[in-house]
């Protein structure tokens, strides 16, 4: 049996509207990481030259578009690995601030 597109919902799957706000969203979602990671790296390296943090911080300044991106087009199911700077990706996937704190304080 062969279904027939729903004509309403291929309306607003095709409105241009409809797209420019998809866009719109990606882009401020993006952005809103790109400056939630920007702030957490520039914090953290003020801890660390205050030496609240023990250990080398490799900081991810500069790179926050990188994992804001490439993130935003993952799943939430999607299992990532990262290298010695992965606070960026770690915050652009959406998990706790707290934890990565709590983890660079030694708690």
């Amino acid at each position: 049996m062969k279904l027939k597109p729903d004509p309403v919902l291929s309306h607003i799957l095709t409105d241009p509207s409809l797209e420019l706000f998809k866009k719109l969203y990606s882009k401020n979602f993006i952005f809103s990481r790109m400056l939630l990671i920007r702030s957490v790296e520039e914090a953290l390296v003020k801890a660390s030259s205050d030496k609240l943090i023990r250990g080398p911080l490799h900081s991810y300044v500069g790179q926050e578009l990188v994992a804001s991106a490439v993130l935003y087009h993952s799943q939430s199911s999607d299992l990532m690995t990262s290298t010695h700077r992965g606070h960026g990706h770690y915050l652009a996937k959406g998990c706790s601030l707290t934890c990565l704190l709590d983890e660079l304080a030694g708690l």
